[in-house]
């Protein structure tokens, strides 16, 4: 920690690309996930507000860096893994059990500014809001990846964020270029360079949510509609499922 790192590329058309230095930040004292019941407001049919359930996750953890006076500046990336086992009305169908790892969803990427609070610490602070639904319902693991970050670094996520996020609406900053620390040191008049090195510390957080302490929900499968797998469905092969795999992660404990 505390010192500066940078990459060298040189392509097939012996272009040299080079980094700037950027710093290794140290890391934060490792937090503590948590979560509570909580509802969506969505829109019916008939264009009238219904609140289905939900799961609201949360972190509450120090934002000062290790060994120094300063707060940190991090980055968050939510990823869920639960358990999800096909089934089918029929006599002679065997099951089996997926396990599916995927992003909560890209727009849940998160930065955190510590060096805009005076606060030194963060209780219960608000990540993924998510539907309680029958992803719960056989085991559910939510996990968050926590990066410290240097000021350059954070503000190529920043902006990187505010592309992902954008609706369209007229008080959005206007479309600009990201900022990229490369530069094309054989040729510097050779056009754009796009992308970003960095050098971070990683920290992991993880959190387990059994199907009891969120009321039991109801498995997806059988689909109750369908009796066979025409057209082919999840509940015919778990391995439909996007992002599953047969393999249980070295984390899971059921």
């Amino acid at each position: 920690f505390g010192r500066r790192y940078k990459i060298r590329v040189t392509d097939k058309k012996e272009r040299v690309f080079e980094s700037a230095f950027e710093e290794l930040m140290p890391p934060v004292e490792k937090g503590e996930l948590s979560y509570d019941l909580s509802t969506f407001e969505v829109l019916d049919e008939e264009n009238e507000v219904e609140n289905l359930p939900a799961i609201q996750f949360q972190l509450s953890s120090s934002i000062k860096l290790s060994g120094r006076e300063e707060n940190a500046q991090m980055i968050w990336f939510p990823e869920r893994t639960y358990a999800f086992s096909d089934s089918l009305f029929q006599p002679d169908f065997i099951s089996k059990t997926c396990y599916v790892t995927a992003p909560v969803k890209v727009t849940d990427i998160e930065i955190f500014k510590g060096s805009q609070f005076e606060l030194n610490q963060l209780e219960n602070h608000p990540l993924s809001k998510v539907q309680l639904n029958y992803e719960f319902a056989e085991g559910y693991y939510y996990t968050l990846y926590q990066r410290t970050l240097g000021e350059q670094a954070f503000e190529y996520w920043k902006q990187t964020k505010q592309v992902i996020e954008r609706t369209g609406n007229q008080f959005e900053p206007p479309v600009g270029r990201i900022i990229t620390n490369f530069k094309n040191t054989s040729n510097e008049s050779a056009g754009n360079v796009f992308g970003y090195f960095s050098a971070f510390y990683e920290d992991t957080l993880r959190l387990c949510v059994t199907p009891d302490e969120v009321g039991n929900p109801l498995k997806l499968c059988p689909l109750r509609d369908r009796l066979g797998c025409s057209p082919p469905n999840p509940c015919c092969d778990c391995l439909l499922e996007g992002f599953s795999k047969l393999e249980k992660p070295d984390f899971w404990e059921k």
